[in-house]
């Protein structure tokens, strides 16, 4: 989930499948199943930490995956992080495929005006970077997931990382 959409659920906007479907037959052969999925889960924990460990990590990561019509949050935030990192004809790009979506609901329609907006800021890191902190404050609060750990709020939030 990428606190920068600033909403009051969760999301799961990073998805890879970790291994496939398998049919129940009995206890046993579930709980070998099981044993091995939760090995496999704990293996892709360690590489999303690897993959997001910082900003520059986490561009590299979103903006490797193409634009897709019908995948607006993969578009989007590609953008907010290609405006994080001051790459603004990527930023730019990543907009104009959320601006390209069909705007069928509210929710899209949102996320294009937000877009636009970002869009427009895109030469401007330090707006974009000030946009961002707002939205992950205010995300932060609708989830009630409290202050940043001093840790995290110091380094994250400065010029260099955020």
């Amino acid at each position: 989930m990428w606190l920068w959409q600033n909403v009051d659920h969760l999301t799961f906007d990073f998805v890879e499948r970790v291994s496939g479907s398998e049919e129940f037959r009995n206890e046993k052969q579930f709980a070998s199943v099981a044993a091995e999925l939760a090995r496999s889960a704990e293996e892709q924990v360690e590489s999303f930490r690897n993959r997001f460990s910082d900003l520059g990590a986490v561009a590299r990561c979103l903006l490797e995956r193409k634009a897709r019509p019908g995948y607006i949050w993969d578009s989007f935030n590609a953008g907010v992080v290609a405006g994080l990192v001051g790459e603004t004809t990527l930023a730019r790009a990543r907009f104009a495929a959320v601006l390209a979506e069909d705007p069928v609901a509210d929710w899209i329609r949102e996320a294009q005006q937000t877009a636009r907006y970002l869009s427009d800021l895109a030469d401007d890191e330090a707006a974009i970077r000030e946009w961002t902190r707002d939205a992950v404050m205010s995300c932060r609060a609708k989830l009630s997931l409290g202050d940043l750990p001093e840790q995290v709020g110091g380094p994250l939030m400065s010029e260099g990382s955020l």
